[in-house]
């Protein structure tokens, strides 16, 4: 990925997220809600397009079989569509938006993508970016580990 395509999907996102956490408590926002949801997916897709990886999702099998109790639950509920309404609400999208937010730390793990726009404080991957690019040893929590400080003196 090129660095200014690079920043205007980090952008997007993150201002999509911050718009997704900020309307999601808030009565009667559904649309605005769902617009952020849309926004976050496809630009998480655009992302791994570019990428050319597959989306990150870890213990899957747990997942599905959260997703098949909740499903086999709608057959026995009281009313049906209404439950099945709610599995989509209460499952469906938590299992998305959880898939997003893994991705979005995979792929800055992998430096796909880039820090959040803005973003001065030391994060869990700044050191390695540093060490990289600077030739420093790496510092996490005010230490220095020695087979960092081993390698930047050489």
């Amino acid at each position: 990925m090129n660095g200014k395509a690079d920043s205007i999907s980090a952008r997007i996102f993150w201002v999509a997220l911050a718009l997704y956490l900020f309307v999601l408590p808030i009565a009667n926002t559904i649309a605005v809600r769902n617009l952020a949801f849309i926004v976050l997916i496809a630009v998480t897709a655009a992302v791994l397009v570019k990428a050319r990886t597959m989306p990150v999702l870890p213990f899957a099998r747990y997942w599905l079989a959260y997703f098949l109790v909740a499903l086999v639950s709608v057959v026995f509920a009281v009313d049906p569509r209404m439950s099945l309404s709610e599995l989509r609400v209460e499952v469906v999208y938590c299992i998305l938006i959880f898939i997003v937010g893994v991705t979005w730390g995979a792929l800055r793990r992998l430096r796909v993508v880039r820090r959040p726009p803005g973003s001065d404080q030391p994060g869990p991957y700044l050191g390695v970016v540093q060490r990289r690019q600077r030739g420093h040893a790496v510092q996490r929590h005010g230490q220095t580990s020695s087979r960092a400080l081993r390698r930047s003196q050489r």
